[in-house]
């Protein structure tokens, strides 16, 4: 029975995980389609096509799209400051 509730329970916590990442996923992959159909739209040269796409493959080389201002602006004060530190080590250093 507690085997069974285990794996209930890792079970539902991978699919919540699984759920998560894929609509990082997704909003990328529905901010590429829209670039797409307005590039196409508005007739820009491939060169210029290939421009902007390589400008989003390295804005978000993890193919996931998320308002990094929102995350940090909701942490408390310290765990910010933290986080920022962290992720501009190689500037401040």
């Amino acid at each position: 029975l507690l085997g069974c509730g285990f794996f209930a329970w890792a079970t539902g916590r991978l699919t919540q995980i699984l759920t998560k990442s894929s609509k990082c996923s997704s909003d990328f992959e529905r901010k590429m389609e829209e670039l797409n159909e307005y590039l196409e739209a508005r007739a820009i040269s491939p060169a210029l096509v290939q421009r902007a796409k390589s400008f989003y493959m390295l804005k978000y080389p993890t193919l996931r799209i998320f308002n990094e201002d929102s995350i940090l602006a909701n942490l408390p004060r310290e765990v910010r400051k933290g986080v920022q530190l962290e992720l501009f080590q190689d500037v401040v250093s």
